[in-house]
Order: C-alpha cells, then structure tokens, then sequence
C-alpha cells in the first residue's frame, strides 16, 4: 500500500491528498512496526502539522483542508463503528436464523439483503460526510450542492474502484510495454472525459441547477458548526447529543438573518473577478411596500422589496499594450452568478456593461 501510494503521489506531482496518504501510510507503518502507542488521529494531527510548516502554503488549498478533515471524520466514523455492538454480526446471524427458517429463500435473495445492507452503510457514511463537511466547504467556496450526496455515491466508486486501479495498472504496465499503457491510459481518459460531459449535462437540468446552498460563511459561523458536530465526534456517551441542538438552532437563525440583512439598506458590493482589469459591482437597495406592489405584475425581477443593479466595466487598454485576459465570458458569468447566489440575489433588475 505504501508503494502504491507513492507510486501515485509521483502521477500526480505530489499534490496535497496524494502526498497525504502516501506520508500518512508511511508514518502509520513506522508506528506499527515499532509498537509505540500512538493513535493514528495523532498521526494525521501531526503530519497536517508538519506539511503546513514545511510549505505555508498549503494553508491555502482547499485539498488540504478537505483532505485532512474528511480522513479524520473518517477515522472517527470508523471508531463509533467500532464501539458498537458489531451490528454488521447482528445483522448476519439474524439473516442466517430467518433463511433457516424460510428455506424458500434462494441465494438471489441473500445476495440482494447483502447488497442492500452494503448501500444502506456506504450511504449512511456519505450522509456523515455531507454533514460534517458542509461548515468547511461553504467556508471554503461558499457554495455546496444538495444533489453531491447522490453523485458522490456514484462517482466515488468509479474514481476508487476503476479510474485509479487503471492508472497505476497503465503506470506498471509502462515499464513492460508503453503501448499497452498509453492504451489504458487512453481508456482512462475516455472514462474521465465522459464523466465531466455526464456532469455538465447533469448540472444544466433545471432541478440539479437550483438546488445549492448559497450563504457566506464566517469564522464565528464555523465555530458554531464545530460545536454541533462536537458531541458527535466524542465518545458515545461523554456528552449527551441533544447538547446539538441549541448550536444547530444558532446557526440556522445565523444563515437566515444573514440572508435578510441583505435587503434592509442600500448596499454597494464589489465582487471578486479573478482580473483586476474586469470589475463586476452590484448595488442593491429596498423599495417601499407601495411601489413593489405596482412593479410585482410588470417588472419580475423585483423581489423581496429591492432592486439590484449589476455593474459589469472592461479597464484593459486598447492598444497593444494591455495583456491578453484568461476571463473568459462563461468563466465570468459563472463566477458572477455564485457571487450574486451568496449574496441571496435571484433576480436583476438590468445589467450595465460599460468599457
């Protein structure tokens, strides 16, 4: 396994999850062949420690944080698995007793209770994940995707069971034979390719498009987030998980004054482009009840008792002077559309373009 992680790290130039498993396996092998004991959460504590002092700027990664919280949520979640009262074994014998009892069971039907059991535990361990990383991903890129859940069921299987087999499969093979390898290669990519068309086609349906939670997110935000998680990722038993209850409670009132605060004053946001040369601006304002009402009929794009107003200005230089811009148009759209999302702004009443 250690071999094999290094061996991927190398494909992927030693990116941060790469170079984390491949770190994390080592230094949890070194522990175990020494016996000194170490739990392996101190393990990951302690190498997210050192990654993020030997280059700083990890901090700044997305794959880092995402990386490192989801394999310690893991780990946890196979602790709590693990301090039950084995109800995989349970479950199993119960199985058994009932087939006894009703031989007219066939095998079909106990491969598909085995099957169903198997899906019920890989979503239920998606569901914890949704959940515990859903602070940090708004955090991070201020958006999350109600439907990843369902997607993830499916696209995590085919990356951990197929993409990446047949990669280091195509990576041994090249020592052997490169063409047999660039053939793999070739299917590999043929599966990836596929998949981002399968996504961007899922992503234009009207039922995939609206569902994502658009709200920003703070450090005081984040820090409620952990305490309701808290009881949760402690030992069974050491505090009571009710104690969820008034946080989670904090955090929704939170989300939802930050939506409304929004709409009570006028307000000027800049938003961010990826190009100093391209500014993107949004003032909202309120309208009184009275004029809402009579714009409601003719005019859509009022709502909530506001107007917004998206500003849109090009500052590159005719000539030949100013550089060539990586902005693209469907770059920007798509970033102006999350920026204007998170703010809770659905609707525009113009757009002004000027250059």
């Amino acid at each position: 396994m250690i071999s094999s992680a290094f061996i991927y790290a190398l494909f992927t130039g030693f990116d941060v999850p790469a170079a984390r498993t491949a770190w994390m396996l080592l230094a949890i092998g070194a522990v175990r062949l020494t016996l000194v004991p170490i739990s392996t959460m101190r393990v990951l504590l302690a190498l997210a420690i050192i990654m993020a002092w030997l280059d700083p700027y990890v901090l700044w990664q997305a794959g880092y944080w995402l990386s490192f919280v989801a394999v310690a949520l893991l780990l946890k979640y196979d602790e709590a698995l693990q301090s039950q009262t084995f109800p995989t074994t349970s479950s199993a014998v119960g199985l058994n007793k009932l087939n006894q009892k009703r031989q007219s069971f066939t095998k079909l039907n106990a491969f598909n209770n085995k099957l169903w059991l198997g899906f019920k535990r890989i979503f239920r361990l998606q569901f914890w994940l949704f959940i515990a990383l859903l602070p940090i991903t708004l955090l991070l890129f201020g958006k999350a995707s109600l439907w990843g859940l369902i997607i993830n069921l499916f696209a995590i299987g085919l990356f951990g069971w197929i993409i990446v087999p047949l990669n280091l499969l195509a990576g041994l093979c090249y020592l052997l034979s490169p063409t047999i390898a660039d053939g793999i290669w070739a299917l590999v990519s043929t599966i990836v390719n596929q998949l981002h068309q399968l996504i961007d086609w899922l992503t234009t349906l009207p039922m995939l498009k609206s569902d994502w939670l658009y709200t920003p997110i703070n450090i005081a935000m984040l820090l409620i987030a952990a305490l309701v998680i808290l009881p949760w990722l402690l030992p069974r038993g050491l505090l009571s998980r009710l104690l969820s209850i008034p946080p989670l409670t904090l955090l929704l009132v939170t989300i939802y004054s930050n939506q409304q605060s929004f709409s009570k004053m006028p307000t000027l946001y800049i938003l961010p482009t990826s190009d100093h040369d391209i500014t993107a601006t949004v003032l909202t304002y309120p309208i009184e009840k009275n004029a809402a009402k009579l714009t409601k009929g003719s005019q859509k794009s009022v709502e909530k008792n506001r107007v917004n107003w998206l500003f849109l200005a090009d500052h590159s230089l005719s000539d030949e002077r100013s550089r060539p811009s990586s902005l693209t148009a469907e770059k920007l759209a798509a970033i102006v559309e999350q920026q204007l999302r998170t703010l809770a702004i659905n609707n525009l009443q113009g757009i002004i373009v000027q250059s």
